[in-house]
């Protein structure tokens, strides 16, 4: 069997095996068997070969991976726990005043304490829109 037939087993090989590991490693290094592979049809000797498939397989981790891995990953993680209420509509289930007495907003079902801006005050059946969170305390404003 010939050198450059041995490098494309072992590049499919491991782009097989990528199907099944979460990661993309293994595919960069597949990356590198080809260069191998090409090394070796060309003639080469083994350190030549060995040289290609380790350079090929640096510059798939360093621009291959990178860009591959960001599309199977989001960079935005979605909202969860109290942070996803952010943007909600509410409604009063107890006066609100102010910042210096809070009150009761039902948000999705779940009773939550919430503060308004300084100044205003929600009365009980209004609607409000959630605008932000300080610890467990939702920060609601009147719905427009």
């Amino acid at each position: 069997m010939e050198n450059w037939s041995i490098w494309l087993v072992i590049a499919f090989f491991l782009a097989i095996l990528e199907l099944f590991l979460p990661g993309l490693t293994l595919i960069c290094l597949s990356i590198g068997a080809f260069a191998g592979a090409a090394g070796a049809y060309g003639g080469t000797s083994l350190s030549v070969q060995l040289f290609a498939f380790i350079v090929a397989s640096l510059i798939a981790f360093a621009r291959i991976g990178p860009s591959l891995s960001s599309l199977f990953s989001s960079s935005e993680s979605p909202e969860s726990n109290v942070h996803a209420l952010i943007g909600k509509e509410a409604l009063v289930s107890q006066k609100i005043r102010g910042t210096t007495e809070r009150g009761w907003v039902k948000v999705q079902g779940e009773d939550w304490p919430a503060m308004t801006t300084p100044g205003d005050t929600l009365v009980e059946g209004n609607e409000v829109m959630v605008k932000g969170i300080e610890g467990n305390t939702l920060i609601v404003e009147g719905a427009l």
